[in-house]
């Protein structure tokens, strides 16, 4: 895998098209008729692959790459993954289709988490631009509550992007009323402020 990393995605430069289609035929099958997806490749309790390591790697790292041209791959792969799940058999309270959605979901969340890489800044320096980016994601999130269900990514790219936000603004909310060790700044009321506008706006039934 660290081969791949470096050989395929270590520069600045997408990788070919001829590159995401090899790379998303390690995890595939091609048939004449186009993408079919093997039992040892999906995630479920009965499969050979029950952690999808590889795969996930191999997701995260196009999904880094923030190309609209890989984006097109992705979106054909995850479509017809959930196409295949689909019509599969289950009689499980979690099913095939929402397993697969958790899965790109999982890859997503970590790219956005490493995208917002904090190390190098302080503590306060840390707070305000994490504050600032949740504040942006959750403007960007009000005109995409009711999204069309065949934008299956990019759904669930929003729905990454929001659930990081809410963590931004949770863990504003505990070191400042519960751990003690933050005073209140303007930028988190104005966080706080958007995310209510938007719980609002989505007609949460949680408290606000």
């Amino acid at each position: 895998m660290e081969v791949v990393s470096q050989l395929c995605f270590s520069g600045t430069k997408t990788p070919s098209d001829e590159v995401v289609i090899k790379l998303l035929s390690y995890i595939t099958v091609q048939s004449k008729t186009g993408w079919i997806y093997s039992k040892d490749m999906v995630v479920f309790d009965d499969a050979i692959d029950r952690t999808p390591v590889v795969r996930s790697f191999l997701l995260q790292l196009l999904m880094r790459t923030r190309s609209s041209a890989v984006n097109k791959h992705l979106e054909i792969y995850f479509n017809n993954a959930v196409a295949l799940v689909q019509k599969s058999e289950h009689n499980r309270y979690v099913t095939p289709e929402t397993e697969v959605c958790l899965l790109v979901l999982g890859c997503i969340e970590n790219l956005v988490f490493h995208l917002q890489d904090f190390q190098h800044q302080s503590f306060t320096e840390q707070n305000m631009y994490q504050n600032e980016e949740a504040q942006r994601i959750f403007n960007a999130a009000k005109g995409k509550i009711k999204m069309p269900s065949n934008k299956r990514l990019e759904n669930l790219q929003h729905l990454a992007s929001t659930r990081f936000a809410i963590t931004v603004a949770a863990k504003s909310i505990y070191d400042i009323y519960v751990r003690k060790c933050t005073v209140i700044q303007p930028y988190h009321k104005q966080l706080f402020d958007v995310m209510g506008e938007l719980f609002i706006s989505c007609g949460s039934i949680y408290p606000k």
